[in-house]
């Protein structure tokens, strides 16, 4: 029984890989999100870099996500940070 246990990660690990490329969304998606509607082609080719099987249907999606993101920012008027 010791072999079947050894292929399992366990609880607590996480994937440094992952960790890096989450940080590098969020820190690069925050960017664009405060140059506005302008950045929509660099948000296009940061999001195919991250998911390279991205579909064009769930692309679309996302760049409608993007734009209601910074129509929402300046409608309310949200300070940038």
């Amino acid at each position: 029984m010791k072999k079947f246990w050894r292929g399992f990660r366990s609880a607590g690990y996480i994937d440094a890989n992952k960790l890096r490329v989450a940080k590098e969304v969020r820190t690069r998606t925050k960017e664009l999100l405060e140059a506005g509607h302008e950045a929509e082609p660099q948000f296009v080719e940061a999001v195919k870099s991250w998911n390279p099987t991205l579909t064009n249907e769930e692309l679309k999606a996302r760049i409608r996500q993007f734009h209601d993101s910074v129509s929402e920012m300046q409608q309310r008027g949200l300070p940038r940070r």
